[in-house]
């Protein structure tokens, strides 16, 4: 029986890409909300000379949300490891389910262009996960070549490639269905992300791979398809529209 865990120059390459993947979709989200809250009130004075605290106040809230979630990034690759013994294949890790692959249970292990190495079992959702940053890592390349040949994934799944552009597109839909009074784009643009926020909760909850605080998000990502599915209630009724933009931008993308 042998284990394996991160390396600790590991953490730091892993959180900077966190980071710089990160940040710009947060600032833009921030800016987004902030802007469909201003041109809704654009005639109210109050709202513009208050704009400038409501952008500290916003910039702060995602600093703090972004420094957490480093935080609490570490603690989890800090406590990974990986244990290849005589039959069996096992993932533990703080505050995620553990997964245990028997070698008969394994179904394809395969290599990503960024060398992360995914072993899969008969579910879909029984994946263990070993990045490139692990210790010793040709040595487990070797063992586990020993226990089924390598396949090479030829590149990165869509949602990981095209990952700022769907962030673009759902923010997007969010200012669409928040300021246009069309009520075709309002179905158009609340139905997307409803169906959206509905898989995401499903594939968030339902991911042996998150941490249980992640997945507690969803009950974020609930409040959030609310306001949605309120917005579209409103708009479609032609009522007078109530201002969600700013939260609902925020809580969406942390």
């Amino acid at each position: 029986m042998q284990q394996f865990k991160i390396e600790l120059k590991g953490f730091r390459d892993i959180s900077n890409k966190a980071i710089m993947r990160t940040i710009p979709v947060m600032l833009l989200a921030g800016a987004t909300g902030m802007y469909i809250s201003v041109s809704s009130n654009s005639n109210d004075v109050d709202d513009v000379g208050i704009l400038p605290y409501v952008i500290v106040t916003v910039l702060i809230g995602l600093a703090i949300g972004l420094y957490k979630g480093i935080n609490r990034q570490k603690k989890l690759l800090e406590s990974y490891t990986l244990t290849i013994g005589n039959n069996l294949i096992t993932r533990e890790q703080s505050n995620t389910p553990t997964i245990s692959l028997y070698y008969n249970e394994i179904s394809e292990i395969a290599k990503s262009p960024n060398n992360t190495i995914l072993i899969k079992g008969k579910k879909a959702s029984d994946v263990i996960i070993v990045p490139k940053q692990i210790e010793k890592y040709e040595r487990i390349e070797t063992l586990l070549q020993e226990i089924k040949p390598f396949t090479r994934v030829s590149s990165d799944s869509v949602l990981n490639r095209y990952r700022s552009v769907l962030s673009l597109i759902l923010i997007g839909l969010m200012v669409c269905l928040y300021t246009t009074i069309d009520k075709v784009l309002v179905t158009i643009t609340g139905a997307s992300l409803i169906v959206f926020m509905v898989w995401g909760i499903v594939k968030l909850r339902s991911n042996k791979n998150a941490d249980s605080k992640t997945k507690r998000t969803s009950i974020v990502s609930i409040f959030v398809l609310a306001c949605i599915i309120a917005v579209m209630f409103i708009k479609l009724s032609s009522l007078e529209p109530q201002q969600f933009s700013i939260l609902t931008l925020t809580t969406m993308i942390q």
